[in-house]
C-alpha cells in the first residue's frame, strides 16, 4: 500500500508506505516535500493537493486544500 502527495501541476511531493500486514493502516503525512538535492525536508505550504493511494493496480485519488493557519 502506498501514498503519493502531488502538488497542483501532478508533480508527486511526498511518498508514503504503508506496513504490508493485514487490517487497517494509517498514513499521515506532515506536510514536508521530499528533498530532491539532499537538504532535507521543507514545508509544502497551502495549495491543492491531491493523495493518490495504490495498491497493486488499483488507485484511488482524492483531492485537498492546506490553508496557512492564522497562527503562522
Amino acid at each position: 500500500l502506498e501514498l503519493a502527495i502531488q502538488d497542483s501541476s501532478g508533480v508527486v511531493v511526498r511518498e508514503l508506505e504503508a506496513d504490508r500486514t493485514a487490517g487497517m493502516h494509517r498514513l499521515r503525512w506532515d506536510l514536508r516535500r521530499d528533498s530532491k538535492d539532499g537538504a532535507g525536508r521543507r514545508r509544502a505550504g497551502a495549495g491543492t493537493f491531491t493523495a493518490v493511494l495504490r495498491r497493486g493496480e488499483s488507485e484511488l485519488r482524492k483531492s485537498f486544500q492546506v490553508v496557512e493557519s492564522a497562527d503562522h
